[in-house]
């Protein structure tokens, strides 16, 4: 059939124009619909703005000022902490938390209780804060700043409430740079007078602190309290204790009992022991709401026990502490001390450690101690403390921590078995270390900040420390019989800088054995930035050169050490051999070193690196050495590199690596990748669940594992670094000035003896 040609020219455009018609009405709809929606999100943005900084400029929260003059440790602390933690003196502190301050929603708790409450919130930044508050969004009242300086926890007391009354409050807040950020209105109601709750003094007539309590319920202190020795001792199961909002001030007079022993303490016969709340054998005791203080006479406890703000060593079953405010300053005492064998419930305080007296160290003198592993702290801030922060059982995570460390191991928290997840700690001193050891550990997303510092030297057991840092310390010691593993660090930052008084400085200092096992380091960003010329330190010429026996590395993994105890010398014994750590997608940053591969103190070696990103900062970088190898006499083997990320300036061929002295034992680190195959017999079937063996030219080998789909991980070794100091190696045979390059390729693959074919995995 026959189309004619101009019926096809006038009927095609018809269909034509109306689909562009019908398109264009269905795009001008779109457009139409998205400017609305676009403009009210604008409109909500813009009054959401409004609320959060109503006002940038100056406001009635009173910044605090340098102390010109200190007095005492707590004021040159003071000083220390306004200065050097501050958001700008770090970029990894906005970069983590952001830049802009704000209110977290997660961590808001509120106790309301007759006639006031306690409020406990987080800011993603340090900032001073206020609480305004009403009965109506009007507020009309504002509660006292009771803080000092910028923290991230915050707890704030609303005094001289109305009984049963809905309260709105908002909080304000002010960062360093002065800008105010409040959070939405919100409400509260206080509660009902109630008959049953006994109040302290009114329902006690016939007492004064010491007060007595002898059987449960919920008793409510309705006054400060001045105590010249005890305020409060609790006898009875099943006690809640409101503090009112109230401040108590005990140890204000001379004690009328001084015990000899700590379990003198423990015990309290006679109720007459100094303490702020002491509770004995009971089980279910809740505390809340009010600040405890010790007071003029400052006496000190025995190995933490004695004149406690808050003693309950010998309580059972499960305890609550929240809300509280102490402060403590007298000799060998301890904040909060549970009994071990107790579930624990920690949250929201805030803790001053105002002292400096250590009797002896290897006790440990601690902020919060005791619990057991079902226990759980939680967005406290512990202000100061003199050795160890949190040394409590359990799972512990958004806390925050201080450090002012007075002696050898001052752990800002110690776990084992649980969790540590998103605390912030802060630290400097004579021995200042973030986390501790210990078996079954999750330890992620926490941030440290140390710093090598400390006015003057504050402990004479190590005469050549004025000042040691490190973030986290993993030590085995060549006694130890007991295994530690099962841990995983993860997707933490931390960040140390070294000053000139410092001796050794680590962002991770891990020790390796055959006791510690199935340990990973994932994620983690460590920057390691000297803070002065370390240029006058550095010995030896390029290719053997150290820091005159001073360690500053984002990673320490020690050495092999000869157990002299057992008549083991470096000359003659060989080291042991280690399980490995497994080091992980780890980004390292740092002026001075990343690696050190053995050195001082506890044992180590079998450090293998995975997909490391090695990244130089600018200043002070004529000094950089990305890897640092042995110390004295410790021998580090079998350490592995593997498939590095180099950033700028970084570069393993131009820059020496520093051997920290003289040594004796033998070191050695291998390059390399790591590839995925699909393993095959002779006759191209996939070798399923096998154990494949890797041969090199050497003579070396490596096994590893075939998966269900015939397939196997395996790091293959493109060259190695070693040196060979061992007394049994002849003169002719030592190098002392250049490291072995050994080239590893091709290797052979077998399983069973017999050779098989390997495929990429693309």
């Amino acid at each position: 059939m026959r189309i004619d040609k101009s019926e096809k020219k006038t009927s095609k455009p018809k269909k034509s124009w109306r689909l562009i018609v019908l398109i264009a009405g269905i795009i001008a709809i779109i457009i139409v619909v998205t400017g609305v929606s676009l403009y009210f999100e604008w409109i909500r943005q813009y009054f959401a703005m409004k609320n959060s900084y109503e006002q940038t400029g100056p406001t009635s929260l009173e910044v605090p000022q340098l102390i010109a003059n200190p007095q005492n440790a707590y004021e040159e602390f003071f000083n220390f902490r306004l200065e050097k933690f501050a958001p700008n003196t770090e970029p990894l502190i906005t970069e983590t938390f952001g830049d802009i301050l704000r209110v977290e929603d997660e961590g808001l708790w509120v106790y309301p209780s007759i006639n006031s409450a306690a409020i406990g919130f987080v800011t993603n930044l340090p900032a001073l804060a206020v609480i305004e508050y009403g009965t109506t969004g009007e507020y009309g009242h504002v509660c006292e700043m009771n803080a000092d300086s910028y923290y991230y926890n915050h707890l704030k007391y609303l005094r001289e409430l109305e009984v049963d009354t809905e309260y709105h409050y908002r909080i304000k807040t002010q960062d360093y740079n002065g800008k105010n950020v409040f959070s939405a209105d919100k409400v509260f109601r206080t509660l009902a007078y109630d008959e049953t709750v006994i109040r302290i003094p009114e329902d006690m007539p016939t007492q004064t602190p010491p007060f007595t309590i002898t059987k449960s319920g919920k008793y409510l202190l309705t006054t400060n309290i001045d105590a010249k020795t005890v305020f409060l001792l609790i006898k009875a199961d099943n006690v809640t204790v409101d503090l009112g909002g109230h401040i108590v001030i005990y140890d204000q007079g001379a004690p009328e009992f001084v015990g000899t022993g700590y379990n003198d303490y423990r015990d309290n016969v006679n109720g007459k022991a100094t303490f702020g709340i002491w509770v004995g054998r009971q089980i279910n005791t809740k505390i809340y709401n009010g600040t405890i203080k010790q007071g003029a006479n400052g006496g000190g406890g025995i190995i933490g026990h004695g004149f406690n703000p808050i003693y309950m060593y010998d309580s059972r079953d499960s305890h609550e502490v929240a809300g509280v405010t102490e402060e403590w300053y007298g000799a060998d005492i301890n904040g909060m001390l549970f009994y071990p064998n107790a579930k624990i419930s920690v949250h929201h305080n805030v803790l001053y450690d105002m002292g400096t007296v250590i009797t002896d160290r290897h006790q440990g003198i601690r902020a919060i101690a005791g619990g057991n592993s079902n226990s759980e702290t939680s967005y406290c801030s512990l202000r100061r403390f003199r050795q160890n922060g949190l040394s409590i059982g359990g799972d512990k995570h958004r806390n925050e921590l201080y450090s002012d460390s007075f002696d050898t191991n001052s752990f800002g928290i110690s776990i084992s078995n649980a969790t540590a997840t998103d605390n912030k700690l802060f630290g400097m001193g004579y021995y200042a270390i973030g986390f501790g050891w210990g078996n079954n550990i999750i330890c992620s997303n926490n941030f440290v900040y140390y710093i090598g510092w400390a006015p003057k030297q504050r402990s004479t057991e190590f005469k050549n420390i004025v000042s040691l840092v490190a973030g986290i310390r993993y030590t085995i010691y060549l006694t130890d019989t007991t295994p530690v593993d099962n841990s995983v660090y993860e997707d933490n930052v931390i960040v140390i800088k070294p000053t000139e008084v410092c001796t050794a400085a680590s962002g991770i200092w891990k020790g390796n054995d055959v006791l510690s096992g199935n340990t990973f380091f994932r994620r983690n960003t460590i920057k390691m930035e000297a803070l002065f010329d370390v240029s006058a330190l550095i010995t030896g010429a390029p290719g053997n050169r150290g820091l005159g026996g001073k360690v500053f590395a984002c990673i320490d993994t020690n050495g092999l050490q000869p157990n002299t105890d057992i008549g083991e010398t470096p000359q003659i014994n060989p080291p042991k051999t280690s399980t490995p750590d497994i080091y992980e997608d780890n980004t390292l940053i740092s002026n001075v070193t990343a690696i050190s591969f053995g050195s001082v103190y506890g044992v180590g070696s079998s450090a293998w690196f995975y997909r490391t990103k090695f990244e130089r900062l600018n200043s002070l970088d004529e000094n950089y050495i990305p890897i640092s190898m042995g110390y004295y006499e410790y021998s580090s083997l079998d350490n592995r590199i593997i498939d590095s990320i180099c950033g700028g300036g970084v570069d393993f061929n131009s820059h020496p690596w520093g051997f920290g002295g003289g040594s004796s034992g033998f070191l050695e680190v291998t390059f390399g990748s790591q590839k995925n195959f699909f393993v095959r017999d002779a006759g191209g079937s996939l070798m399923i669940d096998k154990t494949l063996t890797v041969t090199y030219s050497n003579g070396r080998t490596e096994t590893f594992e075939t998966d269900a789909n015939g397939c196997a991980t395996v790091d293959i070794f493109h060259y190695q670094f070693w040196y060979d100091f061992r007394g049994q190696i002849t003169n002719s045979q030592k190098d002392k000035t250049r490291v072995n390059r050994v080239d590893y390729d091709p290797p052979q693959y077998l399983i069973g003896g017999q050779t098989v074919f390997v495929t990429a995995v693309k």
